[in-house]
């Protein structure tokens, strides 16, 4: 986009938004509005007891605080000598390990991997190479590839 475009588009933006902001709002909307507000706030009188619900609670905990917080620290209990007995000390099995005779390896091939037979089509290019040698090479020497010539694209006028 040049210059011009984006100043067109902006103008375009500009006017439909300024339309938009310009619709009025239904009648009575204002009316309905200030009744609702003078419902919920009329009486004037606060809630006085949601004040009180959280109130007690950090009061309390301020107390606890304060009069908790001369006290001395509570010594840990001390142990007391009961008699218990003893649980009787574990006593691991004896394990006797078994040799068992190692399995023969095996067995490993003198060539590998193992050759395999030729497939009909491995036998055909052998027959083409045995029969005539210079089609054989024609045909399976790699192509070069043609050269790709560059794009040129003209511009365009757009007359204006």
């Amino acid at each position: 986009m040049n210059g011009d475009e984006r100043g067109e588009l902006d103008r375009k933006l500009d006017a439909a938004l300024a339309e938009y902001a310009n619709i009025e709002p239904p009648a009575g909307m204002e009316q309905r509005i200030l009744a609702r507000v003078r419902e919920a706030g009329g009486s004037g009188r606060i809630h006085w007891w949601r004040w009180v619900a959280a109130a007690v609670p950090a009061l309390a905990g301020l107390l606890a605080v304060f009069v908790y917080r001369d006290l001395p620290p509570v010594a840990p209990p001390s142990p007391v000598a009961l008699s218990v007995p003893q649980a009787p000390a574990l006593v691991r099995p004896v394990v006797k390990r078994v040799s068992r005779p190692r399995p023969a390896p095996l067995p490993k091939r003198e060539v590998f991997p193992t050759p395999t037979p030729l497939s009909p089509e491995e036998r055909a290019l052998l027959q083409l190479v045995a029969q005539s040698p210079e089609k054989a090479r024609e045909v399976l020497t790699p192509v070069e590839p043609k050269p790709i010539e560059p794009i040129v694209i003209e511009p365009l006028n757009n007359g204006g």
